[in-house]
């Protein structure tokens, strides 16, 4: 199994999703917003136009961020990953957070400013994917305010 480890920056432009949108506050029904207001980046393998190519195996961290000047936001879910990537799991609760650490992945650096997921990939294949981000929107007040999802294209290798 492979173990490197793919720090991956999800950067999501809340202002243009909610000028575009507005503000929807249901969970269990979120907007689907345009991909353009969503982007993925990441180091150590090539991350263009929403295609993030990474091993089946490879454990793959993601960071999530809000660009421009609208509210902040957090991702609390990803969904209809087609069984080839798993659930993510939030590696750390309460504001703590850990960032990965190539050299030795089981000791990753604990730090307070970035919250992190984990993906898996349990791909029996290899190949694109659609996987849902759903994150919310949090209020200048701390309030969860917009409920929203985006579809992204995901490639494994």
């Amino acid at each position: 199994m492979n173990t490197d480890v793919i720090d991956v920056l999800v950067a999501i432009d809340t202002e243009a999703i909610v000028k575009s949108v507005g503000f929807n506050n249901s969970a269990s029904n979120p907007s689907t917003v345009d991909p353009s207001h969503v982007s993925i980046a990441g180091s150590g393998q090539s991350a263009k136009d929403n295609n993030l190519s990474f091993n089946s195996l490879d454990p793959v961290y993601w960071r999530a961020s809000a660009i421009g000047l609208g509210d902040p936001c957090e991702i609390y879910d990803f969904v209809g990953t087609d069984e080839v990537i798993t659930q993510p799991q939030l590696e750390s609760l309460n504001g703590t957070t850990l960032t990965p650490n190539p050299e030795n992945p089981s000791e990753p650096t604990v730090n307070n400013n970035i919250k992190l997921w984990h993906w898996k990939s349990t791909a029996g294949r290899k190949g694109q994917a659609t996987c849902g981000i759903r994150f919310v929107i949090i209020g200048r007040e701390g309030r969860q305010t917009g409920y929203y999802q985006c579809n992204i294209s995901i490639t494994t290798s």
